[in-house]
């Protein structure tokens, strides 16, 4: 048991290396490896523990302040008074204040308010941030599949004309065909040959930058996505960021309100000190003192409507950038429109144009081995079929990357 799990971990890394991969599972895979995707459970911890804070503030809070004065003069009593002591004019305090507060004004809710906001907006602003990487994920896949169907077509053709100069290099022993066509058809092999190398390190490139981007292997083992139905609606992470940027106007709009709303707390003071309470005692005594405090500031009742103004054209502001943004996304959703119905179109016609090449090549082929056209003009009938297939290959592409496009643009 311990050697099969043994080799079972052995050739694990293996089998994930060459494991399929569709256009979700590299977004899935991104999304995981995206750096700044792991600060989403970083900014929630630290909300977490200011929303705490914001609630401490109900709490009793404690306070202890002292001090010791002289001073010049103190209080006296015209009337000369048997057994009334002089007041020493060097005096000692020393307490503590318990304050509980009864009603803030509101002032914490919204503080919670603003810090749950805040966090959604920020988490919210990290998915604007992903879209980048989705787009450019589907870039690399699709150049990705694109290269791959290259290389298979490009392999087909250096199939073909290995096929033919096997055929002319026997047709020459014969003695019926000109050693040329047997040497212009190595050259093109080889020409063949270079062009397989270029693409295949053309996709190594691309496979090892989608690799970096998603945290894992690639493989030419990408499965293409299946033809995307179109959705008509946006649903862009940016248009929750507006919403999220407006209702955060909002809830600053009530905070201007807590300003200047009244404050109520209950407080108890215990101290010790010369003079305590009784200021004609000129002794060392304790005292202590409770109550209810009241406060209406109204300062902020002076910037209260221009801060409301600010905040109204804040709010302006986002609706016109929301409108902008909008805009352009409906005017890249047009042109990918406009890119699905021309590759539709393409691809019809690029059947009839592949069947009617593949037919001249044939006839082409039998005319050579007849020796009534040159290797030369079947190698070009050959490269005809050949440039037909590969553009067809494109438009495939091109078609499942505008579909894609047009998705990941309206945000589905």
């Amino acid at each position: 048991m311990n050697r099969l799990t043994s080799c079972l971990l052995l050739l694990l890394p293996l089998w994930c290396a060459g494991q399929s991969l569709s256009l979700d599972d590299c977004y899935q895979l991104a999304r995981k490896n995206f750096p700044t995707i792991k600060k989403q459970a970083l900014l929630q911890q630290s909300t977490r523990y200011s929303i705490e804070n914001a609630g401490r503030s109900w709490l009793p809070q404690l306070s202890v302040s002292g001090q010791a004065t002289y001073q010049t003069d103190v209080t006296r009593i015209p009337i000369a008074m048997p057994g009334m002591p002089e007041l020493s004019k060097d005096q000692y305090r020393l307490q503590g204040e318990v304050t509980q507060t009864v009603y803030d004004g509101g002032i914490s809710k919204n503080q919670k308010a603003l810090l749950k906001t805040g966090e959604a907006l920020q988490l919210q602003q990290i998915e604007v941030s992903f879209q980048a990487v989705k787009e450019r994920v589907a870039q690399l896949f699709f150049s990705s599949l694109l290269l791959a169907a290259q290389l298979k077509q490009q392999e087909i053709y250096s199939a073909n004309i290995a096929t033919s100069l096997e055929k002319a290099k026997a047709a020459e022993k014969n003695g019926t065909v000109a050693p040329s066509s047997v040497t212009e058809l190595k050259a093109e092999q080889m020409k063949a040959a270079m062009a397989n190398a270029e693409i295949r390190s053309d996709q190594k490139a691309v496979q090892e930058m989608l690799a970096l981007l998603i945290g894992a292997p690639v493989t030419d083992a990408l499965i293409p996505p299946a033809p995307q139905h179109v959705d008509l609606d946006i649903l862009r992470p940016e248009l929750q960021v507006f919403e999220l940027q407006k209702k955060n106007v909002a809830i600053q709009e009530k905070a201007l309100i807590t300003g200047w709303t009244p404050k109520i707390a209950a407080f108890v003071q215990a101290g010790y000190g010369r003079p305590a309470l009784n200021v004609l005692k000129n002794s060392f005594d304790a005292f202590a003192i409770g109550g209810i405090r009241f406060s209406f500031p109204l300062g902020s009742l002076y910037t209260y409507q221009n801060n409301k103004k600010i905040l109204e054209l804040n709010r302006s502001e986002l609706e016109a950038d929301k409108e902008t943004f909008i805009l352009n996304t409906k005017t890249a959703l047009a042109k990918e429109a406009n890119a699905i119905e021309k590759y539709t179109a393409l691809l019809q016609q690029d059947d009839t144009i592949i069947a009617l090449r593949t037919q001249v090549t044939r006839s082409s082929l039998a005319q050579l081995e007849n020796g009534v056209v040159t290797t030369h003009e079947y190698i070009t009938q050959l490269n005809a079929e050949h440039l037909a297939k590969q553009i067809k290959n494109l438009h495939q592409v091109q078609l499942l990357n505008a579909q894609v496009n047009y998705q990941t643009i309206s945000g589905h």
